[in-house]
């Protein structure tokens, strides 16, 4: 639930009207690479017309070489070094990720597949500090959303979803005692 709660604040974070927080922390807009015609521009996941989500998504690559993308389907983080992890709306479970970057041709969940590592060793080897760094970008990120944006700014994000909601000025702070409990699994 924390983490589409998270995913429901980054799209709050990109129509912001005094200009998209995703942009402003570095991110760039992309559409994947179409075939034929420019394709969808929305996915509806698991079949469920109300979970529409846009497949268009954003993509940073930080100071010290991390892949960060978003859609409003999922998050993928990792580098060449240490590997990659997807995680999923709705489902939050990390799968580990054969990458050597994130490719521009995803549209949907379903176009990671091919990219899954299958054995359970790939995915106990990477994932879980992968994943952990995952949580602790995701709570810089927030961070920094406090810092620009104000606690006000997210606390209205929060409030405006339609869930059970965490409350906006703990949001920080499990993201870190989630990634502590990551780092102890290792």
């Amino acid at each position: 639930m924390l983490f589409d709660q998270q995913m429901w604040c980054w799209g709050r974070d990109v129509v912001r009207p005094e200009g998209n927080l995703l942009c402003a922390y570095g991110f760039t807009r992309y559409k994947g690479a179409q075939k034929g015609d420019n394709g969808p521009t929305h996915v509806c996941l698991d079949s469920v017309p109300h979970k529409r989500v846009s497949t268009s998504g954003y993509i940073l690559i930080d100071k010290d070489r991390h892949e960060i993308a978003l859609w409003g389907w999922g998050m993928v983080y990792g580098g060449r070094d240490q590997g990659f992890v997807f995680l999923r709306r709705f489902g939050f479970d990390p799968i580990a990720l054969s990458l050597e970057s994130v490719p521009a041709d995803l549209h949907e969940p379903s176009d990671l597949r091919k990219y899954f590592k299958v054995s359970k060793t790939d995915h106990q080897s990477v994932a879980p500090l992968t994943f952990r760094n995952a949580l602790c970008w995701i709570a810089d990120y927030e961070r920094w959303v406090l810092a620009i944006a104000g606690p006000d700014y997210r606390k209205a994000c929060v409030e405006s979803w339609f869930k059970q909601q965490f409350a906006a000025d703990t949001v920080v702070s499990l993201w870190l005692q989630l990634a502590d409990a990551v780092q102890h699994m290792v």
